[in-house]
């Protein structure tokens, strides 16, 4: 018998120090990151520290049937608590709106409830023992179920500590079930010795579980970082393209215009500098917003006669300017041509007029240069039509 109470004291000392540990551990990391999840491990071993301290309870005070009664449905109460607190944690992981499930109040409720059926059997150590471990086993398995219903890798260690502890859950209910019934040895195995030992074995199940948690966890921030960082990503693009467009016509503006002239640049094409005609007269009779419904129209008949893959951009105020692909003179003549023909009823009453310059955009050369030379063209015709020879 002294064999015995030392080697279950010695397990339960390894295994108090142990909990100790994983509850310090969890804890502190816990308040430095303010982590629920963190929070609600180490919650659980919190309470697997208390059902030790009345294990250490009952031996130092030695009390009578009564007080001892009241120990072990506390022992029981805790322990269900602790894994209770381990299931709510795993679920989380993969569901973090299912926490409302695993509510303080209902973990209370469900351990008193599973505490509640072993009071006429106080204080039967090998029943207690039977009913206890049992409900180990049977919640490890459905902490691994957990683990496997949310199909992450991230989960695997946690997984295997559930599943060594469900083993040595199954392996306490045989030999408590077989001391009950009067067997002293299985396999030539005393059975007081290991049941007097087992806590020691629990050890490798909880550190696994507690390290499995905080791989998960770790994984689980790398998760969010990653999408917090495609999230940012998505909206700095967004912004830029938002700071890239012109509010009024949806067309790009002028801060697009070097990417898109550098674009051209590799593959070739012309670029064409449009400037409306007397466009202040137009605000002039209409106000301002004739003017924006002016603006507007031409931007639309420009996307109508230009291909679909070519850049058009309100550079400025009643400037156009638009990077086709097309090399042909005639085919680009052509689009002009009917460009003029459709703005002349674009903005009533006397329609939108330009003047338009036009370069070829070499490959491998500057093409801010066929731009300027766009531009120059462009005025070229603009002074050509008031001097009266175009």
């Amino acid at each position: 018998m002294m064999e015995e109470l030392l080697l279950w004291r010695w397990s339960t000392g390894v295994q108090t120090l142990s909990t100790l540990l994983i509850a310090a551990l969890l804890g502190f990391s816990a308040v430095r990151r303010g982590d629920p999840l963190l929070r609600c491990w180490a919650t659980a071993w919190a309470f697997n520290g208390v059902a030790l301290a009345v294990t250490w309870t009952y031996w130092f005070l030695q009390p009578g049937p009564q007080l001892t009664a009241g120990l072990m449905l506390v022992y029981i109460f805790s322990k269900n608590l602790f894994l209770g607190y381990l299931l709510a944690g795993t679920a989380a992981f993969g569901a973090p709106a299912s926490n409302a499930l695993w509510s303080h109040r209902r973990l209370f409720l469900l351990a008193l409830g599973l505490t509640l059926p072993a009071l006429p059997f106080v204080p039967s150590v090998d029943f207690l023992g039977i009913w206890q471990s049992s409900l180990i086993a049977l919640a490890c398995v459905f902490g691994v179920w957990l683990c496997l219903r949310h199909g992450r890798s991230s989960l695997s260690w946690l997984a295997l500590g559930f599943s060594l502890r469900a083993l040595l859950g199954v392996l306490e209910v045989a030999a408590y079930s077989a001391r009950s019934l009067g067997h002293d040895e299985v396999w030539g195995l005393p059975l007081r010795l290991f049941l007097a030992g087992h806590s020691s074995l629990d050890l490798v199940a909880e550190w696994t579980l507690a390290l499995g948690a905080l791989l998960a966890l770790a994984s689980q921030s790398q998760t969010e970082l990653i999408r917090s960082n495609h999230a940012l990503m998505r909206s700095e693009a967004d912004l830029r393209e938002l700071a890239q467009r012109d509010a009024l016509t949806g067309l790009h503006n002028r801060h697009a215009l070097p990417a898109l002239l550098q674009d051209s640049a590799a593959l070739g094409g012309c670029v064409l500098f449009f400037d409306l005609d007397d466009f202040k007269r137009i605000n002039d009779r209409g106000g301002h917003a004739a003017g924006d419904a002016c603006l507007q129209g031409f931007a639309d008949a420009l996307r109508l006669h230009f291909r679909e893959g070519d850049a058009i951009v309100r550079f400025a105020g009643d400037e156009f300017v638009v990077l086709t692909r097309l090399q042909d003179p005639e085919a680009i003549e052509s689009r002009i041509a009917a460009l003029a023909t459709a703005t002349v009823a674009a903005c009533a009453p006397d329609g939108i007029r330009f003047s338009v310059g036009a370069a070829w955009i070499t490959p491998g050369l500057d093409a801010m240069d066929a731009l300027r030379e766009a531009d120059r063209a462009m005025y070229q015709h603009k002074s050509g039509k008031a001097a009266g020879t175009l």
